[in-house]
């Protein structure tokens, strides 16, 4: 089975922030440095883990969280985030498993969803995006702390985004429900890459072109481009790098001050795919020719 680590992305840090990397332990074994934003898939067995961060900072003593992987289980998520401020400690979320046939549910039948927060950031008019399913459908502040659209019974996926953080959630309508009450203070956030379907209609491989403008903004960061998954170009401040990808659909997540992920098609005979980026962490057009 694998276990899927994710540590929540800070947007905006504050003067007390930090975005440092954060050392990763599983079962007393040291595995990786995690940036915000990064992901981690490790192969584990059934039975009892363990889960430590060290956070940084001389006062913050290292979170652990330990767990039971059940034998019928194919996936286990869990996700951390680092320090965000002054005041706010490191937090390991609820971990959650799913066997692989339960993660993708839908159905014809729908319910209300109620989205709601209680942070108190929010209070300062601070916007919350909220994206399901990559449809946008709303957002909270100070004096919108609640939300409420209507959803198919079954998993779905939601993308958060703040001035400070950005992260992924699992929102939850249960058959037997007509509405569900979604906490995101205390949302399981969990890594959505695995998720988005990947169909390739041949194997032909086709040249796709990555394009980053150069400008003062943001020329000091390097955009992270996950395909699928992997993680397979790093692009600098006006850089301009090409992988080749099969024909079909494809999970693109760009990394940097934020997250973004959108799902794009390499079309059938096409000779190339041209993707433009603008500032360091958003797509300006995707063209094929």
């Amino acid at each position: 089975m694998k276990l899927h680590i994710y540590r929540k992305s800070i947007i905006k840090p504050n003067y007390y922030s930090s975005t440092k990397e954060i050392p990763l332990y599983v079962d007393d074994r040291y595995i990786t440095d995690m940036k915000p934003g990064d992901t981690i898939n490790l192969e584990i067995t059934p039975g009892t883990h363990k889960i430590v961060i060290k956070a940084p900072g001389l006062l913050m003593a290292p979170v652990t969280s330990e767990f039971t992987a059940d034998e019928n289980s194919t996936d286990i998520y869990v996700a951390f985030r680092g320090r965000l401020g002054k005041y706010i400690d490191p937090k390991i979320f609820e971990i959650k498993q799913f066997k692989a046939s339960d993660l993708m549910v839908s159905t014809t039948q729908r319910a209300k969803v109620t989205v709601i927060s209680e942070d108190i950031s929010l209070k300062c008019n601070i916007y919350c995006n909220i994206t399901v399913d990559g449809q946008p459908v709303g957002h909270l502040d100070g004096y919108n702390p609640r939300l409420e659209f209507i959803a198919a019974k079954g998993k779905h996926f939601a993308f958060l985004e703040s001035y400070y953080e950005a992260g992924y959630a699992c929102i939850d309508v249960k058959d037997f429900s007509d509405s569900t009450i979604v906490m995101i203070d205390d949302c399981d956030i969990l890594d959505i890459q695995p998720h988005f379907p990947k169909t390739v209609n041949s194997n032909r491989q086709v040249k796709c072109v990555f394009s980053r403008p150069s400008q003062f903004r943001g020329c000091a960061g390097t955009t992270k481009i996950v395909i699928d998954g992997e993680l397979r170009l790093n692009l600098k401040n006006g850089e301009t790098k090409e992988v080749l990808l099969s024909e079909g659909n494809h999970c693109l997540m760009l990394k940097a001050n934020s997250i973004r992920v959108v799902d794009f098609v390499v079309p059938e005979n096409s000779n190339k795919v041209i993707i433009n980026l603008v500032d360091i962490d958003k797509i300006q057009s995707i063209v094929a020719e």
